[in-house]
């Protein structure tokens, strides 16, 4: 199967889209364990 170049390009960005989504998901979750980690112990004492 041969895409033109169009749809190759489109679905370059289409992947690149759900990549960066995934990775900013994954950087949220990440900020928000370290935020917790870092919050709840001083809470705490």
């Amino acid at each position: 199967m041969f895409h033109s170049v169009a749809e190759l390009v489109r679905l370059a960005e289409e992947k690149q889209c759900k990549i960066s989504r995934v990775m900013l998901e994954r950087e949220v979750a990440l900020r928000q364990v370290l935020f917790q980690g870092f919050c709840s112990p001083s809470r705490r004492s």
